[in-house]
């Protein structure tokens, strides 16, 4: 029974990356048709990105390269089935802050343009209001 319920919250941690990276986008692209589309890019483009990351003739051309996969959560995958509570612990800890982040980003500009919109949108009503009230 201890097995399937560490299994339920790997795969619940990694899948809690995605939907912060998912949700993140499609929150800063603001249109459902849009928002499909992106998601289904980033999809495709965490997979490449992740395994151009992780190839060796390329990190021998660009030195560094390598650690830019930890930004990717396809790399914490493995590490989430380890048997020590430390190191599933950690990856599970840096699959959330991804998450997150990207969660956090799309919300702020989900925001920002929001209020912005809001801020148009009483200007333009008063401005609408201010040549009602002039004389002509």
């Amino acid at each position: 029974l201890l097995w399937l319920v560490r299994a339920a919250l790997r795969a619940l941690m990694y899948g809690l990356a995605y939907l912060g990276i998912f949700t993140g986008l499609a929150l800063a692209v603001r249109s459902p048709a849009r928002a499909r589309v992106a998601c289904v890019l980033a999809l495709f483009g965490l997979w490449f990105g992740h395994g151009l990351s992780r190839w060796a003739w390329l990190d021998q051309q660009l030195p560094g390269l390598r650690a830019s996969a930890w930004l990717f959560p396809g790399q914490y995958q493995e590490l989430l089935w380890s048997p020590s509570w430390l190191v599933s612990g950690a990856a599970a800890l840096a699959l959330l802050a991804i998450g997150s982040v990207a969660f956090a980003g799309g919300h702020g500009s989900f925001r920002r343009a929001d209020a912005c919109a809001r801020c148009a949108c009483r200007i333009s009503a008063s401005a609408t209001a201010r040549s009602w009230r002039s004389p002509a």
